[in-house]
């Protein structure tokens, strides 16, 4: 499993690709990152039938950043706060080494390069049980949406709600 959206660019080109991911992770990718646009998402979405609008960081022009803490409090008020988990994970958010680590960025790379010895290994065994953990609750916002799609559309409002345009000058 990756959390990485190379491979959905075949999408915006090829209406039988396969990407390779699952329904749920592309969903997140292609919502949270600014490079797929608005034909690229009517494909993903007939692809993978999430009946979902999409969110504004694709259909509006313009820089756009999502507020975090709005997102966190927005989800946890609809009972729906294991995606907070979801949407941390792939924007490699979690504070967790092993979540974190993103090959495509140089300073993330840093991180992997520790010494394994006898002092190191009970901060890795930790960081692992941290990231298992995270990735239970990872595995619950993917259990909630299977059970019911009508969410992807609900997320997507609720995306919507917390994110900003940014400043540009």
């Amino acid at each position: 499993f990756r959390f990485s959206h190379d491979d959905l660019y075949e999408l915006g080109e090829c209406d039988k690709c396969d990407s390779g991911f699952d329904s749920f992770p592309a969903f997140l990718i292609m919502m949270m990152y600014t490079q797929f646009d608005e034909v690229s998402w009517m494909m993903a979405n007939d692809k993978y039938g999430w009946n979902a609008p999409a969110p504004r960081s694709i259909t509006e022009d313009g820089p756009h950043y999502i507020e975090w803490e709005c997102l966190s409090e927005t989800l946890h008020s609809q009972d729906l706060l294991p995606f907070y988990a979801a949407f941390e994970m792939v924007a490699h958010q979690t504070g967790n080494l092993f979540l974190d680590t993103n090959l495509y960025e140089e300073m993330s790379l840093d991180e992997l390069y520790i010494e394994i010895n006898a002092e190191t290994i009970p901060m890795l065994v930790s960081e692992w049980e941290i990231a298992r953990s995270i990735w239970d609750v990872y595995d619950i916002a993917e259990g909630m949406i299977e059970q019911d799609p009508g969410l992807y559309a609900q997320l997507i409002e609720i995306w919507n709600q917390c994110l900003r345009k940014a400043d540009t000058e």
